[in-house]
């Protein structure tokens, strides 16, 4: 798993050429070995599921720019947005469009293909190196008008969330949720793309599989025995018959997830070929509740609804995409006074009525989805509704500060008051949902008192696992207390749960987690024993039996095969990197950290890697020249500037080192490490006053850190301040009693107080 690096705000230059080879339709061989074959030839036998499907999104995914096709105007308009002017016009028949961008330059582009039908529509220019572009103007098909998809980006066009960068490349970052059976074709040596599809739509074969043998079987040219191939020769058939592998089928575009094969044969489970997020910071609110664009899945996760075998065609025609009914009577199919039978555990009750919603039949608020799939808008104009199905928790909002679906509709009300009607309608106790929220707040605040919350969560036998995950994702920071947790959670029926406690268990010292994990990197699926690869990288081959060394060999080749599948960006070099930092394969890890920084030099990361790196092997001049070049390009990075004055530093260049500790102190004011070692550096240079500043700004800042308080408690006893020494000695022991150097430090400063005071009398 990668470890602490997500889709970072980062840049590179993106020449504004239309050459490149331009992605095509190739149809191959797909998972199971089976070939793709022409859409139209599925078309021809299933005209009813063709008709449903012909008009829907996943039809719209993606289409060639076409009189048909393109919903925007292209009769010479012309829009503004973040200081560039975009004409959008027709040549020749052409759809085209001409940027004015903010620092004067222009460019004229084809518009390629369109992407997405509604309710917005992107449109896809050519870039160099096999590259497509998403422009950053979209077409609002609702309101007919040309708009920002994103206001708050730069009109700098060499940084990476501008249309033109490297991170607003469709073949990386977008295409494979778009188009059918899709093949990247990153090249490495040419940073460039030779990008093909079997479809250029979402079509059958994307969620059926490759259908070559079906075709054969159909035709009557099959070679089985019983004249029926398996599963009427789908790969995928199979997993489509049960509840989970439904869910599964469509979770790869609809959650927030990496890919892990990499060029490998698809395995038949999710965490084969992707690793889901769980409900990280900043994508989810401690409830669950969804935060930022997270498509479905991992909401749909939490719910009771899944949990009870629910899956994603019940509600939705697999074909059209529509709702199988509309309004209350959608959820009326199951919940009713007479449930589905399907569903045994439903209770019978009358939920499409005033006593059970409190408002006015046919209202907004007597809406299921009003209360219990709040919408939240995306990219402007595209409102997503939340699939974890909550109840509305106004006590949540009011100690964690979340949202609830009550206040969201009364904006204008209190959250006491909102939680004021729920007790009056429902009760006093009718708290049920979300009761791992408390849990995963404590948790990532680092609150201590989160431990054991978090530890009973992980182990509960109701909560959703995604969940449970989450709190395993959580434990590590507590330290040894989480390892027990952690090592229970390896034997879990649940890949995800496993998978988040391999990763836990790989901050250990290497002989701990050797013995926990080895047998994980014979897990039954392979995002597991990839991570299990990941956290035992370091391990010599020659120290394990050899099948146990085998073993080890194929699940690191999972893991590298995987990042390298993302060698196209700086997070898969990075994490390519590492990994081999922790074979010993340094020079292959410094040529990482250098095409990453190659990629985006407005990446903080590879820099402060690649220096750390080079100065762990005694090669300070070279580690020294990428942080100066890194300062120089990224100013008001807090991170190289202390990275910088450490270095410089040790390397006993205190007058050079102080400017770049105090930068970074101005830049992270909140931590206070970089404050003790500016402090420090001012002691080295007896710059006394402005180190008892710079030291007490650290302590106060982390008032939990013994070294801290140590290092107050040395200057005061230098500058013979005794009683504020024993203040900080006090807090030091508190902290760490029975610490051997605090005692007999105690016996000195009480020596100094009384020989203070008796000079006093």
């Amino acid at each position: 798993m990668p470890v602490g690096f997500g889709v970072p705000s980062v840049a590179a230059e993106l020449p504004l050429t239309e050459q490149g080879h331009a992605p095509q339709q190739q149809l191959r061989s797909g998972p199971g070995g089976a070939d793709y074959v022409e859409e139209s030839t599925c078309l021809s036998c299933h005209p009813n599921q063709a008709s449903a499907w012909s008009e829907s999104h996943h039809a719209g995914a993606m289409a060639m720019a076409s009189p048909e096709t393109v919903l925007g105007d292209f009769g010479g308009v012309t829009y503004e947005q973040s200081g560039e002017i975009f004409r959008f016009f027709k040549k020749q028949g052409a759809f085209r469009v001409e940027v004015t961008f903010a620092d004067g330059s222009q460019g004229e582009w084809p518009i390629l293909y369109t992407f997405g039908v509604d309710p917005l529509q992107q449109y896809l220019v050519p870039g160099e190196g096999g590259r497509l572009q998403v422009l950053g103007a979209a077409w609002d098909v609702q309101k007919r008008r040309w708009f920002d998809v994103d206001p708050e980006a730069t009109p700098d066009k060499e940084d990476a969330f501008h249309w033109t960068g490297r991170y607003q490349s469709w073949n990386g970052m977008c295409a494979d949720c778009h188009s059918t059976g899709l093949v990247k074709a990153y090249d490495d040596g040419q940073d460039a793309y030779r990008t093909t599809w079997a479809a250029i739509n979402v079509g059958c074969q994307s969620c059926h599989g490759p259908g070559a043998d079906h075709l054969k079987w159909a035709r009557g040219q099959s070679s089985s025995k019983t004249g029926v191939p398996r599963e009427f020769g789908f790969v995928g058939r199979k997993a489509l018959s049960s509840a989970q592998g439904e869910v599964e089928r469509c979770a790869p575009c609809h959650s927030r997830r990496t890919s892990i094969a990499g060029d490998a044969p698809a395995g038949p489970a999710l965490l084969d070929n992707y690793l889901p997020r769980v409900l990280d910071s900043g994508l989810y609110y401690p409830d669950g509740q969804i935060l930022d664009e997270v498509y479905v899945h991992g909401s749909f996760l939490q719910s009771r609804m899944h949990q009870a075998g629910v899956r994603c065609s019940d509600c939705h025609d697999p074909h059209s995409l529509d709702l199988r009914a509309e309004g209350n009577a959608l959820c009326a199919r199951c919940h009713s006074e007479e449930p589905a039978q399907n569903f045994p555990t439903l209770r019978p009750g009358l939920y499409d009525s005033p006593t059970h919603h409190h408002h006015k039949s046919g209202s907004a608020g007597a809406q299921c989805v009003a209360c219990h799939m709040v919408e939240t808008n995306y990219m402007v104009v595209d409102p997503r509704r939340d699939h974890g199905m909550h109840v509305p928790r106004p006590d949540l909002s009011e100690t964690l500060g979340v949202p609830n679906a009550c206040n969201g509709c009364h904006s204008d009300q209190s959250i006491s008051w909102s939680q004021e009607y729920v007790r009056k309608w429902y009760g006093p106790k009718r708290h049920y949902g979300a009761n791992w929220a408390e849990a995963i707040a404590l948790g990532r605040s680092g609150a201590p008192e989160a431990l054991q919350p978090l530890i009973d969560l992980s182990r509960s036998k109701t909560a959703p696992d995604i969940v449970r995950a989450t709190a395993l994702s959580l434990l590590p920071a507590f330290g040894p207390p989480s390892t027990p947790a952690l090592v229970a959670a390896l034997g879990d029926e649940e890949a995800q749960v496993r998978l988040h406690a391999v990763a836990g268990l790989s901050l250990l010292p290497p002989p701990e987690r050797l013995d926990l994990l080895l047998p994980l990197l014979n897990d039954p699926v392979r995002g597991v024993r990839a991570e299990a690869g990941r956290a035992l990288s370091g391990v010599p081959e020659s120290a394990l039996t050899p099948t146990r060394a085998r073993a080890l060999v194929r699940a690191m080749r999972d893991y590298e095969r995987g990042q390298r599948a993302h060698s196209d960006l700086p997070p898969g070099r990075i994490n390519l990197a590492l990994f081999y930092t922790a074979q010993g394969r340094l020079e292959k890890a410094i040529r990482e950290y250098r095409v990453a920084i190659e990629q985006d030099p407005e990446f903080i990361p590879p820099v402060a890697n690649l220096a750390g790196l080079l100065d762990a092997m005694g090669r300070q001049d070279e580690a020294e020249r990428v942080l100066k070049k890194g300062v120089a390009r990224n100013s008001d990075s807090g991170e190289l500037h202390y990275s910088l004055g450490l270095l410089l530093a040790g390397r006993g260049r205190l007058s050079e080192a102080i400017p770049e500790l105090e930068q970074a102190a101005r830049l992270l004011p909140q931590r206070g490490r970089v404050h003790y070692n500016l402090g420090l550096a001012y002691q080295h240079l007896n710059k006394r006053s402005q180190a008892l500043v710079a030291l007490r700004d650290a302590a106060g800042i982390e008032p939990e850190t013994v070294a801290f308080h140590r290092a107050l408690v040395i200057f005061y006893l230098q500058d013979q301040r005794p009683d504020e020494a024993w203040t900080e000695l006090i807090r030091w022991i508190e902290l760490s009693p029975g610490d051997p150097e605090a005692l007999a430090l105690r016996q000195r400063i009480e020596g100094a107080r009384r020989e203070s005071k008796s000079r006093a009398r």
